[in-house]
């Protein structure tokens, strides 16, 4: 398998969530690209600014794993409503996961010939949230 690999194996971090102070512990698994639905174009993440020297940044080093969830109608309305149309991509019921983070990263996975991407599985869209905003920087 010719996997694009998170530096971490693990995630674990301390969270905010509602009222509550939360340990959040995940383990990192490798997942086939054609397991993931993109919750948009992947094409349209290549035409967004400064994607090129995130590509290089990702492919020397990629940091975090990309934030999956299970791949239903209601997670994917629910990753959609934000997206501009003309971003968005099509529902595909067949695929397991919808990636909710880290479709810039998928989509250099897929341009670069790799098969699989370290990745977060989660059935819990708010932990999906939480974990992704945290991998993003938002506390």
């Amino acid at each position: 398998m010719n996997t694009l690999t998170s530096q971490c194996t693990k995630i674990h971090f301390t969270a905010l969530v509602g009222n509550h102070v939360t340990d959040i512990t995940e383990d990192i698994y490798v997942i086939k690209l054609d397991d993931i639905a993109p919750a948009v174009n992947l094409r349209s993440r290549e035409t967004l600014s400064g994607f090129s020297k995130l590509e290089e940044a990702v492919l020397q080093n990629m940091y975090h794993p990309v934030v999956l969830v299970e791949n239903t109608w209601e997670n994917y309305s629910h990753a959609i409503e934000t997206v501009h149309k003309g971003m968005q991509d099509g529902y595909y019921p067949k695929r397991r996961y919808l990636c909710l983070f880290g479709n810039q990263r998928l989509a250099i996975a897929s341009r670069n010939g790799y098969d699989s991407i370290s990745a977060v599985c989660l059935k819990d869209v708010n932990r999906a949230i939480v974990i992704g905003k945290y991998n993003e920087g938002i506390r």
